[in-house]
């Protein structure tokens, strides 16, 4: 015959007094009956302590017990595990709804596994002790006192606290299935939520929220998801560590984070909505999980309450959700962090009072669409990876590092980019030209490099420190864009253009020279098409042309020189050197603009002279000679003008005279009357190598006596009647004696 299957066994605790487990004596088969039954110690028994006929003596636990259920009711003794032995409850579960229960000091722990539910507190009072607690069917505070020792408490079914008292472990309380607190008090006792599984739901619906101490979430599985379906908050007191390598995904709400927030996970799963709100009063460090795109984060709010204690943010920090900044000090350089944004994004980096979160690392990763709803502060670098997108959406950015667009897409909008600090930083694109509206050079120190081409469409500002361009790459200034500011220490090393019919200064330097004497600009008149384009360039070295001059001209600056090309359009305009202290000109009043000819150094005449030493600028009085629609400028100085009547020498010195209009007086250096008019007049340009054939059978060609001082009159008209350009001239006067007499002279 088969064996018959084992009854369940009752058996009733009835000891008056402090007892042992295994003491016959102390149980009975009855409620309240007689002692002498065996003690419950398989599964198909269950143990109560019920109380019956006042029967509330203390029990010890003296022996490792496996049974089916515990049933703790009307029971007002204590029951106290002994440290060396373990307790198990089978299918029947724990219930407990007064009395004591004390767990023991040792490491031996308490298991319940149960079917229809597994732990269940609705009075009296549970203690822990040191051991670890596990329960399968759920663990259920609905009344009374649960306190937690050091051990783990581990929950593998629905977790529920709806009345009463719970202390937690100081250990770790891991929970499988949901975790709901909807009343009571939850005292987190400097222990650990944690939980290594998926699709488990936290809800906290208790008046005043709940705080756990350290929140971990490990997950092992790649879909995993946890909700966060509070209606009160959750607060994160000292750290939520996200780890496990599948992904640690939140959907719904938000977790309260007043302490740091640390994650070691790299799966590169998508995150969930559920916002992290870093709030409080003290230090807080956000650590990311050194690996970019890994173990990313959804919405992150900061918003703390204590300007004195900042939020550190540290390593590689991914993030796939909406940033916003509204209050606190934020530390984001002492551990070099980098801020990598993924998917598409709002982020607001600017508080309600117009503070800005110094990121020191912003970089828009591959795929990535991130749109500035609030100021931005980058300290060390701006990043944009090819097919990512960063639309400042006319918020302003604050920049003291790189810009590195990487084959993404930047659009400026209407805001101000402002390039500070005081270290070199590199500007830099793979292909094509960064735009921007609106940019301010503010750096205490270093300098910015182009590395690309940039464009300018409403204004530059240069207000410190200054812009160097590598060769081949240029800054372009758009149609009615502006620049102002430029001078000692901030300028633009390399080229620049400008587009439009706007006159224009180049704010132009060279870095050969010292912050202090680099700045040289050049300016234009405006052109007459606003598709016109010109673009200019100075250079501190001596000009590669020759150096050979126009006759007028005196001396030539030899140490530096400007270009000016014309890159589209046909307009004359006028240019307006400025220089420094490096070059000083010989004589400040005698002041030409020189441009290369192709074959000599011309005088462009001086318009406008305005001097504040030790620098100054110079106004042609002519339109730039474009050779191939290039020019090439130079300071230089005129020969002096005499002052007094034209005068006619044996030998031409070094000095000129102006002619007004198209009659020109002159006399002899000694005493001479052509009463018979035996002069003969030739006129060269002032190289001497073109002549000019005058009327001299114009009657104004005649000796003037009745000044006393035998001057003569000259027509500068050429044979076939034409006014004499404006230039400058020699004029050589032959007497009858065949005697030569020249002078230098100037027509305006």
């Amino acid at each position: 015959m088969s064996a018959l299957p084992a009854a369940a066994t009752k058996r009733y605790w009835v000891a008056s007094a402090t007892g042992n487990w295994n003491a016959t004596a102390n149980w009975s088969a009855t409620s309240g009956g007689a002692g002498g039954a065996s003690a419950p110690a398989t599964t198909a028994d269950t143990a109560y302590f019920n109380g019956a006929g006042g029967k509330n003596g203390n029990c010890t636990i003296n022996l490792t017990i496996s049974i089916g259920r515990m049933f703790i009711s009307g029971y007002t003794g204590t029951i106290t595990q002994s440290s060396t032995f373990q307790v198990t409850c089978g299918t029947g579960g724990w219930e407990q709804t007064s009395g004591t229960f004390t767990g023991g000091s040792g490491s031996k722990s308490i298991s319940v596994s149960g079917t229809s539910f597994g732990f269940t507190l609705s009075g009296g009072t549970f203690s822990q002790g040191a051991g670890a607690m596990t329960v399968g069917s759920g663990l259920r505070v609905q009344g009374g006192t649960f306190i937690g020792g050091t051990g783990t408490i581990t929950s593998n079914a629905a977790m529920t606290i709806s009345s009463g008292s719970f202390t937690s472990t100081s250990g770790d309380l891991e929970f499988v299935a949901n975790l709901t607190i909807s009343g009571g008090t939850f005292n987190h006792n400097n222990g650990t939520i944690k939980s290594v599984s998926s699709g488990q739901t936290v809800t906290s619906s208790v008046a005043g929220g709940v705080t756990f101490y350290n929140m971990t979430y490990a997950p092992t599985a790649a879909g995993a998801v946890m909700t966060i379906a509070s209606t009160t908050p959750i607060t994160i007191a000292k750290e939520l560590l996200l780890a496990g390598t599948g992904n640690t995904k939140f959907n719904g709400g938000q977790l309260n984070i007043t302490g740091d927030l640390r994650t070691t996970n790299i799966a590169t799963g998508v995150p969930g909505t559920t916002v992290f709100y870093f709030t409080g009063n003290r230090k807080q460090k956000l650590t990311g999980s050194g690996t970019a795109g890994g173990g990313r984060l959804g919405p992150i709010t900061i918003d703390k309450t204590n300007n004195d204690s900042a939020l550190q943010l540290s390593g590689i920090i991914s993030i796939q959700g909406q940033f916003i900044y509204a209050a606190g000090l934020v530390d984001a350089s002492t551990f070099t962090s980098s801020v990598n944004c993924y998917g598409t994004m709002n982020l607001d980096g600017e508080n309600a009072s117009g503070g800005t979160l110094p990121f020191y690392k912003l970089i828009v990763k591959a795929a990535g669409n991130v749109t500035l709803t609030g100021n931005l502060n980058v300290r060390n670098n701006l990043g944009i990876d090819a097919s990512s997108t960063l639309n400042a959406n006319g918020k302003n950015i604050t920049n003291g590092g790189n810009h590195s667009n990487n084959g993404g897409t930047f659009t400026a909008g209407s805001g101000t980019v402002t390039f500070d600090g005081d270290q070199v930083r590199v500007f830099s694109k793979t292909t094509g030209v960064e735009t921007f509206s609106n940019v301010v050079i503010n750096k205490t120190g270093g300098f910015l490099r182009l590395d690309t081409l940039i464009n300018i469409t409403t204004s530059l500002t240069l207000t410190n420190g200054h812009i160097r361009i590598r060769r081949n790459n240029y800054i372009t200034f758009s149609d009615n864009a502006t620049c102002t500011g430029g001078g000692i220490g901030t300028y633009i090393g390399g080229r620049v253009r400008k587009t439009g019919d706007d006159a224009f200064i180049f704010p132009l330097g060279d870095t050969l020279l010292p912050d202090s004497s680099a700045f040289h600009p050049l300016s234009i008149t405006a052109p007459a098409v606003n598709t016109d384009q010109f673009a200019a360039e100075y250079f501190a070295k001596k000009p590669t042309v020759s150096l050979a001059k126009v006759d007028s001209l005196v001396w030539l600056d030899t140490l530096e020189y400007w270009t000016c090309q014309r890159l589209a359009g046909t307009s004359n305009v006028k240019a307006t050197l400025g220089w420094n202290k490096n070059s000083p000109p010989a004589s400040i009043s005698s002041l030409r603009v020189a441009n290369w000819n192709g074959t000599l150094w011309a005088d462009m005449g001086q318009q406008a002279l305005v001097v504040n030493h030790p620098t100054g600028n110079i106004s042609a009085s002519v339109n730039m000679n474009f050779i191939s629609n290039l020019a090439t400028l130079s300071l230089a100085t005129s020969k002096t003008k005499y002052k007094g009547y034209a005068t006619l020498t044996r030998k031409l010195d070094g000095n000129y005279y102006e002619a007004s209009g198209n009659l020109f007086y002159f006399r002899f250096g000694d005493e001479y009357n052509d009463q018979n008019n035996q002069l003969q007049y030739r006129l060269y340009d002032a190289s001497h190598t073109d002549w000019y054939p005058i009327l001299l059978n114009n009657s104004s060609n005649r000796p003037i006596t009745q000044f006393g001082d035998n001057r003569f009159s000259l027509d500068l008209y050429q044979s076939n009647n034409s006014a004499l350009p404006a230039g400058y001239y020699v004029l050589e006067v032959i007497d009858e004696k065949n005697e030569i007499f020249y002078l230098r002279f100037r027509k305006n």
